[in-house]
């Protein structure tokens, strides 16, 4: 049944938002690798079972946040976005006071573990509280409010388990938001019902912005410091964000000459 396997961590992210293999792909290659990247950064001993844990917390945590707004928030839309049939829906709605008390226990736990290997889980479990907190906001505040919580939730997913091993966290945060937050605020911005017309010019070919935007920061990064976790993450980001942009417009020339 869906109210059991929604207790997996990272299962209702696949299945309501990453649902077909290139969006699976694209997230790998957006989240996981870049927060994996900043770890070894800081700290080149990895511990695979901690960081494993730290997103098994993580995403317990998080989803609670993706299920009210899929389960909660949909009933007091005018046009919400529904990402459940109506079975899975009436399931998750009837059992998710139990979902939810079972994901906060699987993050405790969780913490725990990582406790037990010997780190300190006091900033993390902060983090998770933080996530928990701007989620409920998030959920609750309409207008253009929303795309605060939003950057602020970007920010802290990406951060949340890095901090568990690095103590710059002040430069962990900065990381994210250069190259995450304010990117994420910009495209999220850009929507028709923000009226935010400068956002919405400035983002008029999504994907053409977000090379420009990393091939800004390479830019900068160049001039201030070329070997700076800032300036690898950015040229990261500019590389993938450069071939997704050519490979839609290959496809679109393709499409316009005849091609199938």
């Amino acid at each position: 049944m869906i109210e059991w396997k929604v207790l997996i961590p990272f299962y209702y992210t696949v299945y309501t938002r990453l649902k077909d293999t290139m969006n699976r792909i694209s997230y790998i290659t957006t989240f996981f690798i870049p927060v994996l990247f900043v770890i070894y950064y800081f700290d080149r001993n990895i511990d695979f079972l901690a960081v494993l844990s730290g997103f098994v917390a993580l995403f317990s945590i998080y989803e609670i946040g993706y299920l009210k707004n899929d389960i909660v928030t949909t009933k007091f839309e005018k046009n919400p976005t529904l990402r459940l049939g109506k079975e899975s829906y009436s399931i998750l709605d009837e059992n998710l006071k139990r979902i939810v008390l079972s994901k906060y226990i699987i993050a405790l736990v969780s913490l725990v573990a990582i406790w037990l290997m010997g780190y300190q889980v006091l900033i993390l479990g902060a983090f998770l509280l933080l996530i928990d907190v701007t989620y409920r906001i998030h959920n609750r505040v309409r207008g253009r409010t929303a795309l605060i919580t939003f950057m602020v939730l970007s920010v802290l997913r990406y951060s949340a388990v890095p901090v568990l091993f690095v103590s710059e966290l002040f430069s962990v945060l900065m990381i994210y938001t250069v190259t995450i937050g304010i990117l994420r605020f910009i495209e999220k911005g850009s929507r028709k019902k923000f009226r935010l017309r400068w956002l919405q010019h400035l983002c008029k070919e999504i994907n053409q912005f977000r090379v420009l935007y990393y091939l800004s920061l390479v830019l900068v990064a160049f001039v201030i410091d070329l070997n700076s976790v800032y300036s690898i993450l950015a040229m990261y980001y500019l590389i993938y964000r450069t071939i997704i942009y050519l490979m839609i417009r290959v496809k679109a020339n393709k499409n316009q000459i005849g091609y199938t």
